[in-house]
């Protein structure tokens, strides 16, 4: 085998093992991690507030490894209206994975509602307990 080819070969390897997840980004130390715990019926956040900017959502221990991130950013008025169904001018998406998976999120000062999957849907009125929020301070 010629030392092109075998150059050739060796990154090709290298470039399969980044795409399989081998290379996959690591939270930086330092970094703000709030780490969210799921049940059937609840969500459990262990911090309520953080500091505006990069933050780094990590599946925690728990019977379901999926949730629903909904944004607004909130006010107290938004969280009341979301927990009565309406969800208008809101934008969500859905996380989730093995324990220890993470999301990074850049996120602005205001309130952010994190929600179980089976926490009822537009014009729903969301259970007790199937919301957590999560504080962004400046």
């Amino acid at each position: 085998m010629s030392r092109h080819t075998a150059i050739g070969l060796v990154g090709l390897l290298a470039l399969v093992l980044v795409g399989c997840g081998l290379g996959r980004t690591s939270i930086p130390p330092g970094a703000q991690v709030v780490h969210v715990a799921v049940t059937e019926s609840a969500i459990h956040l262990d911090l309520a507030t953080v500091h505006a900017g990069d933050v780094y959502l990590v599946v925690a221990e728990g019977p379901v490894q999926e949730f629903l991130f909904v944004s607004g950013p909130f006010d107290d008025a938004g969280l009341a209206r979301l927990v009565q169904g309406d969800w208008q001018g809101t934008t969500s998406e859905s996380h989730g994975g093995p324990i220890g998976n993470f999301f990074k999120m850049v996120l602005l000062a205001g309130k952010y509602a994190l929600l179980t999957m089976g926490a009822g849907g537009p014009g729903l009125p969301i259970t007790p307990g199937s919301m957590a929020v999560l504080e962004v301070v400046p």
